[in-house]
């Protein structure tokens, strides 16, 4: 396993990933690191903590899991995510943009979208590593059940500015919402929409931080 394998993806990317998709288990966490209230990895509540050994349904619904597979070994994930899909299963995975490796390719036929990001992601070091620039470019692929045809490409998807939209989104709607209840609603356990900005703010300092230190 790399030393990078277990960097994490900035807060507002998964943020705006999994609430656009509607992910609902984290296939590749830990405790201080998961993106849905549902995970998979060491520590997990539900006692799961290989996720390439189990089922990734749940309740016989509609399933949609997020993945940042240890970019050391992904194949293993981009084989079990196209396995996943017999079981109803979509995933969006998070991954460096090289289509010259198996794993992309073993990929391509079983996708629906691709989105190759811009700027490039900055990831985030677990506490006590110094953060450092990321060297490569980043793809998200979305794998999705009954998808037979070539997937669609989106060559500059600008993530950060999708980013900033969603935040105007969900004010506007906050505002909305204001009228009938709280103007925040919870996340994640104990956790506000308010602080979750909060946290993203913070990843985003760092991001900037870390880009400004760039030789």
């Amino acid at each position: 396993m790399s030393a990078r394998d277990s960097w994490a993806t900035p807060p507002a990317l998964a943020r705006l990933l999994v609430e656009e998709f509607g992910c609902n288990l984290d296939v590749c966490a830990d405790a201080s690191n998961h993106k849905c209230n549902y995970w998979f990895g060491l520590g997990a509540p539900c006692g799961v903590e290989d996720a390439l050994t189990t089922f990734w349904g749940r309740n016989g619904g509609r399933n949609v899991a997020w993945c940042n597979p240890p970019y050391s070994k992904i194949l293993p994930w981009v084989e079990k995510a196209i396995a996943e899909l017999a079981n109803n299963v979509e995933t969006i995975m998070l991954v460096p943009l090289d289509s010259s490796t198996a794993w992309w390719r073993a990929a391509m036929p079983h996708v629906a979208e691709v989105r190759l990001l811009t700027p490039r992601v900055q990831f985030v070091p677990p506490d006590g590593v110094k953060a450092s620039s990321n060297p490569k470019a980043s793809a998200v692929l979305r794998f999705l059940p009954g998808w037979h045809h070539a997937p669609h490409v989106d060559l500059a998807w600008d993530w950060q500015a999708a980013i900033k939209a969603a935040k105007v989104q969900r004010i506007s709607a906050a505002i909305v919402d204001a009228q009938d209840g709280p103007l925040f609603a919870a996340h994640e356990p104990g956790q506000t929409t308010q602080q979750m900005d909060m946290e993203e703010e913070t990843a985003d300092a760092t991001e900037d931080a870390t880009c400004a230190n760039k030789p």
